[in-house]
């Protein structure tokens, strides 16, 4: 680690998200400092609260900057009604555009597509020619639901706009033999029936190698209308013309600021697009709470080492002494006291309380041990858990299991 020069962290506010991925990464950082305290550390990210608390965190100084390479267009549609969002904060408004036309409901089926979701889609991707030259991302709240607005979108395609369909179609069928080849032969039926109209469905669910295919087809033009979860809102790189909410759920969550932001934030393709262009689809039981969320602040990016109860905790108490980073009381404390959860601590003994437990409960597992000296070693069971990837847990109930 002392050769890195500069290590660079995009989405820092991934840091407070929870579970094993906001942990993994606030230890890393925190290993990182410690073990290389001469590499230079940029945290980039556009949507933070508690500025302060990550500055002491990463023992940082602050550059902001407003600087967008595509004009961002925001807008809500509720129920029939389109607006424009205006300003920030407290202050931020809807502004009337226009109202959905009988003309808009003659471009979908509206027993299939309530929300008139086709007529928004066709709008951003067709050109003056009506040839479907441009991107549209769909973000949904749920795996399922990417794959049947998927399914619904290309159905209606077939349906009402046959002349898409011979669009790249040589292309698009070879992008389909590829998503065979990689299934080993059996394609997703749901692909199967959408990727020829222009359109798929993107989330964990599909293999790396699936996913790799698909975001390939899109970035090139193959596919114009790409339904995902937000998968696409953080760390992949896959901007359209136009980004479409489907509801302001992520699963069963309700939106948050932070993530409403990253989701419209991939509306416009710079060197593509002058500007880009999203729109939140709203019914009247959510507007309320969602104009809460949009005027209100980001979240605060909380420590994620003890969200998962103290799991992830451990498995850092356990990397640093397997790792030989800290072989001692001392080495723990001075490695800990660099990570944001210490930032945070809002008393010294919820500091000291925390690492003794955890180390009782990692002695007591059989994890590690205690020397003489004192110092602390790792045993051959963590050294085989640290190998295999394999969570404290389940390391447990092999070992229990093969006994």
């Amino acid at each position: 680690l002392s050769s890195l020069g500069l290590v660079v962290v995009d989405e820092l506010h991934m840091l407070g998200e929870g579970g094993s991925r906001g942990a993994t990464l606030e230890s890393s950082l925190s290993l990182l400092m410690h073990a290389a305290p001469d590499t230079w550390l940029v945290g980039m990210s556009a949507t933070l609260s508690n500025i302060h608390q990550l500055l002491a965190f990463l023992s940082a100084k602050l550059f902001t900057s407003n600087f967008r390479p595509v004009k961002l267009e925001e807008h809500v549609m509720l129920n029939d009604e389109i607006f424009q969002v205006c300003g920030s904060g407290p202050s931020l408004e809807l502004a009337s555009l226009r109202k959905l036309t009988a003309t808009d409901r003659r471009m979908t089926d509206v027993s299939l597509d309530p929300d008139c979701l086709v007529p928004l889609v066709l709008e951003a991707i067709l050109d003056d020619k009506k040839q479907p030259k441009h991107s549209c991302l769909i973000f949904c709240a749920t795996k399922k639901s990417c794959q049947n607005v998927a399914a619904m979108v290309a159905s209606i395609f077939k349906k009402r706009h046959k002349s898409l369909l011979g669009y790249k179609s040589s292309q698009r069928r070879a992008v389909l033999q590829t998503l065979r080849h990689e299934a080993g032969g059996d394609c997703c039926p749901v692909l199967a029936a959408t990727v020829p109209a222009g359109v798929a469905y993107h989330h964990s669910g599909l293999t790396a190698d699936e996913r790799k295919v698909v975001e390939e087809a899109f970035s090139s033009d193959l596919l114009c209308v790409l339904c995902s979860t937000t998968t696409l809102a953080a760390g992949v790189n896959l901007p359209a013309r136009r980004v479409i909410l489907r509801c302001p759920m992520v699963g069963r969550s309700f939106l948050s600021l932070s993530q409403y932001k990253q989701m419209v934030g991939r509306a416009g393709r710079a060197g593509l697009d002058t500007t880009g262009n999203s729109i939140l689809i709203l019914h009247d039981k959510e507007a309320v709470q969602m104009m809460s969320v949009l005027q209100g602040p980001f979240t605060s990016c909380e420590s994620s080492l003890l969200s998962d109860g103290g799991k992830s905790f451990r498995r850092f108490l356990l990397s640093l002494v397997g790792l030989k980073v800290a072989m001692s009381d001392e080495h723990l404390r001075n490695v800990i006291s660099k990570t944001l959860w210490h930032v945070q601590c809002s008393a010294n003994a919820d500091f000291e309380s925390e690492i003794t437990g955890n180390i009782q409960l990692l002695m007591k597992s059989g994890f590690i041990r205690r020397r003489a000296q004192p110092s602390d070693s790792a045993t051959q069971l963590d050294s085989a858990t640290q190998t295999d990837s394999v969570s404290q847990s389940q390391t447990q109930t092999l070992l229990a299991s093969s006994t």
